[in-house]
């Protein structure tokens, strides 16, 4: 729920009291679209990189001057914009999931859970309240065939701090095959269980477009989505492959499997494999 209007030729700019962070920056032509591509949270988008990832109000821009091969993109994303105060619940609908792991009793205080420690802050809410997300991406692409995003996100969780540092690429070769990948660092400061952390993430993978038909689109990817030492032993390792097949202009079939070893970064905990199969019709 948005309103999106072109500020100047070279500049589009979008106000709504309802929008996701990742619908504006951290695109892949082969790893974003998790109806036509991979089902995997982690590598539809850098993972670290949106500890405000869900429903928030806020802005963004989009810039591409002289319509070239540099464009710069920004947003501000604040969690719980209905509640200027820092009471009554609503900001679990708008953090990530490893949220609830690095600030479990704010989370759960945050959605009107009782009983929880007085002591643990959520911080203030509203439009400019202390869990917000902004972010910066400049982006390089040459050609439809190359592209490289830089990637700057930066904010507050429960009024604590975080910086994150990603990248984001993608190579086609031959017009029909190609490469991509994402890495991102980070620090949250002052999780509840486990101090000042720096997680790192990663995926990569390949990718064939018109695979046995023409619009198919086939891939896949591995990746660890949050490797941190105070966590677990950083040993979680997600993999996934998928095939978008379009039976027609309206309709497309993605069947997918995914493997997770070690889930919850545990080597005790076994591998883990799931399938999924994914419809979308289109009028």
């Amino acid at each position: 729920m948005y309103y999106n209007f072109q500020l100047a030729k070279d500049l589009k700019v979008t106000l709504g009291p309802t929008i996701l962070a990742t619908d504006f920056v951290d695109f892949n032509s082969y790893a974003y679209l998790s109806f036509r591509d991979f089902s995997t949270l982690a590598f539809a988008n850098n993972f670290i990189l949106f500890p405000v990832s869900g429903p928030s109000a806020g802005a963004a821009i989009d810039w591409k001057p002289g319509q070239g091969a540099l464009s710069v993109r920004a947003l501000y994303a604040a969690a719980d914009p209905a509640n200027p105060s820092n009471d009554g619940p609503g900001v679990l609908q708008s953090v990530s999931s490893f949220t609830n792991i690095l600030y479990p009793s704010a989370t759960a205080k945050a959605g009107g859970a009782p009983d929880v420690n007085p002591n643990i802050t959520t911080g203030d809410r509203g439009l400019f309240g202390s869990t917000y997300q902004t972010m910066a991406e400049v982006e390089y692409a040459p050609s439809r065939a190359f592209a490289l995003r830089l990637q700057y996100s930066g904010g507050e969780i429960f009024s604590n701090r975080f910086d994150v540092f990603g990248v984001n690429f993608e190579l086609t070769l031959a017009q029909k095959f190609g490469i991509f990948g994402r890495y991102g660092y980070g620090s949250y400061n002052d999780t509840e269980n486990f101090g000042d952390i720096n997680p790192n993430y990663w995926m990569a993978g390949i990718g064939a477009r018109d695979l046995f038909t023409r619009g198919a689109l086939a891939g896949i990817a591995v990746g660890q989505p949050f490797i941190a030492s105070e966590i677990g032993d950083s040993t979680q390792t997600n993999f996934e492959a998928f095939y978008n097949y379009p039976f027609s202009r309206n309709i497309q079939v993605t069947p997918s499997i995914q493997v997770i070893r070690n889930a919850g970064n545990q080597d005790s905990n076994g591998t883990i494999v799931t399938g999924t199969l994914r419809t979308v019709f289109s009028f």
